[in-house]
């Protein structure tokens, strides 16, 4: 059975622009159990870089760095909720 995994992409400000930030550790984590527990339809409607999918970075499975992550960031998390609802 495929994993719903989460990709967090820490970034910074410089000079008005968003830029890739160096990772404190690993920047991916499963996160199926908590998307299974918001239902599909919830699951289906998260969009990467969104203010929804923003939240993930809060979820329990999530490194404690990327938990802990004060600066901008965007989620990756769309394909892999669509990959695993069409097996």
């Amino acid at each position: 059975m495929p994993a719903i995994i989460v990709t967090f992409n820490p970034q910074v400000l410089v000079n008005g622009r968003y830029e890739s930030a160096q990772p404190l550790g690993p920047t991916e984590f499963d996160a199926t159990a908590s998307i299974l527990a918001m239902g599909k339809a919830h699951a289906l409607d998260l969009r990467d870089d969104s203010r929804a999918s923003d939240s993930l970075k809060d979820l329990p499975e999530a490194p404690a760095w990327i938990r802990a992550w004060e600066g901008p960031f965007s989620i990756e998390v769309q394909e892999s909720i669509w990959q695993y609802f069409e097996n």
